[in-house]
């Protein structure tokens, strides 16, 4: 016979109650030995459910157990730097080593769309600043001014493609080019202008890797992957260094396992893309000390990647280092990375090193990965040192 709905909540909350007495006073193993009780006492509304209740909360136990023993596992890295640093490219380098995609068609359309994009801008910021006052040639003239007047958008026909070649080829411009400036072009501007008429090519275009590394899509906002790099799985966030971006960092400082900071060594030598009265390396110093001394990371190991090694050695060849660092007064490349490394290690706070650095290319893989699996190594072993203490 049905009970009055004020006795059934009764029984209900009398349950609910010896339960939770037998939940707090029982360990998990002994629950069917209360549950056998209640049976005996005639008690079966109570235990079905202490049986509902006992089975409710061992699934409840394991998950949160599996869920425990999979954080321990995540490592959190977090990755910053300036602008033009090269954050994305190291990142798509570790993601293309651990998760390779084939790449579909409409992919490949979609990145040669942007190399061509990032032509057309590379040879904008050259040609305006250019000085036409003692070029006499109308034809280049009016070729210039064509390629300045298009929008990045624009399709670039064969025929674009031939008209840019033109005014690559023009002596004056190739100096521009050379000579190192104190106005902004994009790192990667040589590769775009060397490989202008392949990109153009529809229809025999292939994608090379370098292409997927050169694609230059400036990183707004956040770019965050979840690789399986055993025995961990890793959790790598890639903000955006422009300065407009860097106060999106905040959001991601809480419970980072370690910081890699990747600094453009040929910065010493260029101009900031947000600011062209700021030199580059002065402006990577500046966000480094900001992070290095950040009290949020006191105990975070913080690494640096001195990045585009083969650029900074090539840019060496034409501009000393001392045009950067008055101070400088070493000779070869060996000598000029070291100032660089001693730099930045100068601003840490008291007491405290970089986790470790590695000098690399990030166009070349190896040189990537090898420069990862050491810092993943040491993060690792930190780890474990930590919880044994």
């Amino acid at each position: 016979r049905a009970l009055p709905p004020t006795w059934s909540i009764a029984v209900i909350s009398l349950s609910f109650k010896a339960y939770s007495t037998v939940h707090c006073c029982c360990a998990p193993e002994d629950h069917n030995t209360c549950i056998q009780a209640a049976i005996s006492a005639g008690h079966q509304i109570l235990a079905n459910t202490l049986t509902s209740f006992a089975t409710e909360t061992m699934s409840i136990n394991r998950y949160l157990e599996s869920e425990a023993k999979e954080q321990e596992q995540v490592i959190r890295l977090l990755v910053l730097g300036a602008g033009e640093a090269g954050k994305s490219t190291v990142v798509r380098q570790i993601q293309n080593k651990y998760e390779p995609k084939e790449l579909t068609p409409s992919a490949i359309e979609h990145n040669r769309t942007v190399l061509m994009r990032n032509t057309v801008d590379a040879m904008q910021l050259l040609l305006q600043n250019f000085d036409f006052s003692d070029v006499k040639d109308e034809e280049f003239v009016g070729a210039a001014k064509v390629v300045l007047e298009r929008e990045s958008t624009d399709p670039i026909t064969m025929e674009d493609a031939e008209i840019m070649h033109r005014i690559l080829d023009l002596d004056a411009v190739k100096e521009l080019l050379e000579t190192e400036h104190d106005f902004y072009v994009p790192d990667s501007a040589s590769y775009y202008f060397d490989n202008l008429m392949r990109f153009c090519d529809a229809e025999h275009f292939s994608s090379t890797e370098e292409d997927l590394l050169m694609c230059r899509v400036r990183t707004t906002g956040v770019n965050s992957i979840n690789l399986t790099v055993p025995p961990s799985i890793w959790q790598i966030t890639d903000v955006g260094g422009q300065r407009s971006e860097r106060r999106k960092w905040v959001k991601f400082f809480d419970n980072v396992d370690a910081i890699l900071f990747i600094v453009n060594l040929a910065g010493y030598a260029k101009v900031c893309f947000e600011d062209q009265s700021v030199n580059r390396m002065e402006e990577s110093m500046k966000v480094f000390s900001d992070i290095a001394n950040n009290p949020l990371f006191g105990k975070v190991p913080l690494y640096i990647f001195f990045n585009k090694k083969d650029l900074f050695e090539s840019t060496l060849r034409r501009v000393d280092l001392s045009t950067c660092f008055e101070e400088y007064s070493g000779d070869g490349v060996q000598d000029a990375i070291a100032f660089v490394v001693d730099k930045f290690s100068s601003l840490m706070r008291s007491g405290c090193d970089i986790a470790g650095h590695h000098v690399v290319s990030a166009r070349f893989r190896r040189e990537t990965i090898n420069a990862f699996v050491d810092i993943t190594k040491d993060i690792q072993a930190r780890r474990k040192d930590k919880s044994k203490k």
